[in-house]
């Protein structure tokens, strides 16, 4: 009987990913995604039932780390050193200040090297604003704040990966995209599961 588990491996200067696919479920079973470059790094773990995993981006002045559970949650802190030492807790899609504060009238404004963040308290006390980075050659983040509330996007690539991660009031869902030669292979994940991959995608990953 011919073996329903396909493993791809693809490994490079700055990432490492190895999946073991079963073709007849078209299920990734099981696997690691490491990415990491100058300034982000990214990973994933992906095992029956569920996919969690990791993503931090620092620069000079400002750092972002965060947590991405297993059932679709994510959690972390944003440190900003541009000004005055701000840090922000993020729990169950919200955040938090728990060091430094915010203006009572106006905004913050702070700019770094390659970042930028705007808050202001809203009329019930809650921040809201935009923090982003500005593309390095390997990551960016853009964090939208509303009433306390976190939504954004995380992205980290190289020449032959990219993942990406969607963050909003229901949770985290993102994708993975891995390349050798001509081959190319994409996996989604939400609500911290893998989804199903297509025939073309087995495929793809039977050819690796």
């Amino acid at each position: 009987m011919e073996d329903a588990k396909v493993e791809v491996k693809v490994q490079g200067d700055h990432h490492e990913s190895q999946l073991s696919i079963d073709t007849r479920t078209r299920q990734v079973e099981g696997g690691t995604i490491y990415n990491f470059g100058n300034n982000s790094r990214a990973e994933l773990e992906l095992h029956a039932g569920g996919v969690e995993g990791s993503f931090s981006h620092v620069g000079d002045s400002h750092a972002l780390s965060l947590h991405l559970d297993k059932d679709g949650r994510f959690s972390g802190s944003y440190r900003d050193n541009a000004g005055k030492a701000l840090e922000l807790k993020i729990e169950a899609g919200r955040i938090n200040i728990i060091k430094g504060s915010l203006p009572k009238n106006g905004s913050l404004s702070l700019t770094g090297e390659h970042h930028s963040l705007e808050l202001k308290l809203d009329a019930q006390g809650r921040p809201s604003g935009e923090i982003c980075s500005k593309l390095t050659k390997n990551g960016s983040f853009d964090l939208k704040v509303d009433g306390g509330s976190v939504s954004g996007a995380l992205r980290h690539a190289g020449e032959t990966h990219e993942t990406n991660v969607e963050l909003s009031k229901d949770g985290w869902a993102g994708s993975v995209s891995l390349t050798k030669g001509s081959k190319s292979i994409r996996i989604e994940v939400s609500g911290g599961k893998s989804a199903p991959l297509s025939s073309a995608q087995v495929s793809a990953a039977m050819n690796f």
